[in-house]
């Protein structure tokens, strides 16, 4: 099935949809915030990305900001450092926006 990408992705529609309530449930998942970090960093990517728009471009966005409110709270970061990762993050896709324009 990995050759055919229509497939899976029908297989992956299919399953979520017979799984639809599960999808709703809250998974509570233990990590290090080290690592949580790290997903941010990644998650920060996805956000560049010019395809990550609608609800996985809400969805990316509200587990960034839940994973800042964790390390604000842990004290792993403050808020400043959050303001500049959010403008830095801003100017990078507009500049990527003005690219794709060229």
């Amino acid at each position: 099935m990995k050759d055919h990408p229509e497939a899976m992705q029908q297989k992956m529609l299919h399953l979520f949809k017979t799984h639809e309530r599960e999808l709703q449930e809250d998974v509570i998942l233990h990590a290090r915030m080290v690592d949580w970090i790290t997903l941010h960093g990644y998650l920060q990517l996805a956000l560049r990305h010019p395809q990550t728009t609608g609800s996985t471009r809400r969805f990316v966005e509200e587990v960034c900001l839940r994973i800042e409110q964790a390390a604000l709270a842990k004290g792993v970061m403050d808020a400043e450092m959050i303001e500049y990762l959010r403008r830095d993050q801003q100017q990078v896709e507009a500049q990527a926006r003005a690219r794709r324009t060229q």
